[in-house]
């Protein structure tokens, strides 16, 4: 009797676990934008086409002002990619995204690797207006170099601008981990994904503000976060199907426990009926 409950406690746990998507929460991709179309097209002027009117380079605001600073957007795509449109000034060392799953068993990937800048470009209002509407497509040779704590891509020369790329990491944990310097962060979750349930997963720190787009799509923005940011995420039915799955479970244990009551009552009337001069129904046993 035993055996068959921790059979079916087991089979209703897994369930739950598959059904909410708890182990894996793929993102949702459309056919158009250019995250459908960065791999098609290879050829500058089509590149440059996609990025200009989509451009969107992040600035945090800070006590009412825009604060001009090395930072990252974040969009979490299919199978937990991530485009990263990250803002960077005068460096030949750009920290990215690094993997520390400890089921990754390897670094993570980038491709679709492309640097965007402007002519005279500073880190001011003016510089990043030029970026976002007349931004230059830069043919770079770059090199990714990993090590135990960074994972950087390495230039000839120093750069300032915009380092877009996706990262793929080995794991798909419903997980992004943004640990590549970034001074301000801006993560975008897919729509129909959440986060901030403390069984399921939250945002680690706190975000400084969250809201949600026209689309579905989470915004969540850290304007000067002092470590790395994690967002662990899952689909939005995860909470009714966890909470359908102990409801299932508590309903089982409370039939196995009715059951178990009836059996022992049953028993109790078979015995007394043997042996009626028994106080408790049961034989005792003579020493």
């Amino acid at each position: 009797m035993r055996t068959g409950l921790l059979s079916l406690i087991l089979i209703i746990t897994v369930s739950a676990v598959i059904f909410s998507g708890c182990v894996s929460i793929p993102g949702q991709t459309t056919d158009s934008g250019p995250e459908s179309n960065f791999s098609a097209a290879r050829n500058g002027d089509n590149i440059l086409e996609l990025f200009v009117p989509a451009i969107d380079i992040f600035v945090p605001v800070v006590r009412e002002e825009q604060n001009f600073v090395s930072s990252g957007s974040y969009d979490v795509l299919q199978k937990s990619e991530v485009r990263v449109v990250r803002l960077v000034n005068n460096t030949d060392k750009i920290q990215i995204l690094k993997e520390t799953s400890l089921l990754a068993f390897g670094e993570g990937e980038i491709k679709d690797v492309y640097f965007l800048s402007a002519e005279n470009f500073s880190m001011t209002a003016e510089g990043i207006e030029a970026l976002k509407t007349n931004p230059d497509l830069l043919n770079l040779n770059y090199t990714v170099k990993h090590t135990n704590k960074v994972s950087t891509v390495n230039l000839e020369k120093n750069f300032s601008g915009l380092i877009v790329y996706t990262y793929i990491p080995k794991s798909n944990s419903g997980r992004i981990l943004v640990n590549d310097g970034a001074e301000a962060v801006r993560i975008i979750l897919p729509a129909g994904t959440n986060t901030g349930n403390r069984i399921l997963g939250m945002a680690s720190p706190a975000p400084d503000s969250v809201e949600t787009a026209n689309s579905g799509e989470k915004i969540m923005i850290w304007n000067a976060p002092v470590s790395a940011v994690a967002v662990k995420y899952y689909s939005e039915k995860a909470p009714f199907y966890i909470l359908i799955a102990f409801s299932m479970l508590g309903g089982a244990i409370v039939a196995v426990w009715l059951r178990n009551r009836h059996q022992i009552k049953r028993l109790h009337k078979i015995t007394k009926f043997t042996d009626p001069n028994e106080e408790e129904g049961f034989r005792k046993q003579k020493g």
